[in-house]
């Protein structure tokens, strides 16, 4: 049994072409999430890492919950921020002790995770993967079953 497949005004590219744009979307993913671990990387040593304690938990315009979090910043005074990591449930509570982590360039204060500093590099590594078995996919079906005409 054969199945036609018909694109938007009857153009059906070719199983190379398929290839090809899977593998550009595999390597274009790759080297962003490349560039943007090695920038999480140079974040990180160029960062100061301290302990803070989540003092409120606000409540967002869209009903999702940022901690307000205090931290001790030059080993005397104390600052406080709302990070800009927000929940849909509450995921830290009054007293709850965390890691901040300061810019020292700007001396911008940030809650220290991992979806934080490497969040979009695991997504783009994870497209750059499945990019990588769609196109491993789509040489297996479609181009090595390629006939010559005979």
């Amino acid at each position: 049994m054969k199945f036609n497949v018909y694109f938007l005004f009857g153009y059906s590219p070719r199983p190379k072409v398929h290839l090809f744009i899977a593998i550009l979307f595999a390597c274009i993913s790759g080297i962003l999430a490349i560039y943007l671990f090695l920038q999480a990387q140079e974040k990180l040593s160029l960062s100061t890492l301290t302990k803070g304690v989540v003092i409120d938990s606000q409540v967002t315009s869209r009903g999702f919950y940022a901690p307000e979090i205090e931290y001790l910043y030059d080993g005397v005074n104390t600052k406080t921020f709302v990070s800009s990591l927000s929940s849909s449930e509450q995921s830290y509570f009054k007293g709850d002790e965390v890691d901040v982590l300061i810019d020292s360039k700007n001396s911008k204060p940030m809650l220290f995770n991992f979806f934080t500093l490497y969040g979009l590099t695991a997504f783009a590594g994870l497209f750059s993967v499945i990019s990588w078995l769609g196109s491993l996919g789509i040489y297996v079906l479609r181009v090595r079953n390629i006939r010559a005409p005979i």
